[in-house]
């Protein structure tokens, strides 16, 4: 499901990115997108759980990460917003 969605979601980027005011930054996230399904196909669940529970041990307050999180994914849908997507 992810990787579907994540090659969707750089498919809709990259054909969509002519029309936005910054063509090049969207383009470049489309394709950022289609990397992560790729090295999400290539890892596996597994593999990707493994990482995942390695990544989240490393962490004492995983609030922060949280937040961090948060507010990439707020800034990043007010630039798409910005940008005209």
């Amino acid at each position: 499901m992810a990787v579907g969605a994540r090659l969707v979601m750089g498919a809709v980027f990259i054909l969509a990115a002519h029309d936005t005011r910054y063509p090049w930054a969207v383009r470049v996230f489309g394709i950022i997108a289609l990397a992560a399904a790729a090295v999400l196909g290539i890892m596996g669940p597994q593999r990707l759980e493994r990482m995942v529970q390695w990544w989240l041990g490393l962490l004492v307050d995983r609030t922060v990460l949280l937040r961090a999180g948060m507010l990439c994914a707020v800034l990043l849908g007010a630039f798409f917003a910005y940008a005209g997507i």
